[in-house]
């Protein structure tokens, strides 16, 4: 099977939206659309025998029935929500817009566009990755997690290619470790709580004394980890049992086969021209147009 390009759409809409926020098109942002369009176009021409697929994101069904089911039980208060905090003013409806027309354009492309509802794309990518050689395309470190002998992470921001070394090198961790510091240090942008007072620095000390969450809470109750760090570990016993949760990536999921859908060269050339005003990409946009 050829390999597998597997594309955080979200993540490129993102970024490119903030580095480009001068693009527009007949009054709606097209930064994020135009460079996400850009870095498919290279991907392609840079590997012609890969299979690209774009993950979409969806409401996670799952995980906000795993902080439902927690608020419930007095672990998170009443208020909280997975990925609550989240500013949605005008600048996150503009990247929503360039999100929703992608995805109608993608599906006139070589590029497999893949959006299921009650799934996040960092669960349909975790669940490619294990179908072969896979490069997932994302600057979000969950995805990390993910890293194997078939498996490795471009950085386009960075220009930087992630893979199981590099975890050994960087962190003195296995990548599926990775998941373990996440329980501990949190992450904001998901709202996933972590351990009050406990940050990346020392998660990932902990991870590396003592391999993974249960490693950790033993030592804290044997009291080989001590003071208030112990104390910490201890209080927030089940914050961090349910963030771990909430940090692993799903890989069993129903996802749609890998297919490659037959291209519309017309209605492409007419959604870069007419729809979004990206003259410069004419020329290259066969590339995925087919």
């Amino acid at each position: 099977m050829n390999p597998l390009i597997l594309v955080d759409i979200s993540h490129l809409v993102f970024r490119h939206h903030y580095t480009k926020r001068n693009f527009s098109y007949e009054g709606r942002a097209t930064g994020g659309l135009f460079g996400a369009i850009q870095t498919l176009i290279k991907l392609k021409r840079d590997n012609p025998e890969a299979h690209i697929i774009a993950a979409f994101d969806s409401r996670s069904k799952h995980r906000h029935e795993v902080v439902r089911v927690a608020r419930e039980h007095g672990v998170l208060p009443e208020a909280h929500e997975y990925k609550g905090g989240r500013d949605k003013g005008e600048e996150y409806q503009k990247i929503v817009d360039q999100i929703d027309r992608l995805l109608e354009f993608l599906q006139k492309t070589v590029v497999q566009a893949v959006k299921m509802p009650g799934n996040e794309a960092d669960d349909i990518i975790g669940t490619y990755s294990t179908r072969g050689q896979s490069l997932i395309v994302s600057g979000d470190k969950d995805f990390y997690q993910l890293i194997s002998p078939t498996c490795q992470v471009f950085n386009p921001g960075k220009d930087l290619m992630i893979t199981e070394d590099h975890i050994r090198h960087e962190y003195n961790l296995e990548p599926v470790q990775m998941i373990d510091v996440g329980a501990f240090a949190g992450d904001k942008s998901d709202n996933i709580p972590g351990v009050p007072g406990i940050g990346e620095k020392t998660a990932l000390k902990l991870i590396q004394t003592h391999g993974d969450v249960r490693g950790v809470i033993e030592a804290a109750a044997k009291a080989v980890i001590s003071g208030t760090l112990r104390n910490k570990i201890l209080d927030n016993k089940n914050l961090i049992l349910l963030s771990r949760e909430l940090k692993e990536i799903n890989t069993q999921l129903d996802v749609p086969e890998i297919a490659s859908p037959q291209p519309q060269p017309e209605a492409i050339q007419e959604f870069i021209i007419e729809g979004c005003g990206f003259r410069s990409l004419v020329n290259q946009i066969e590339i995925i147009g087919g």
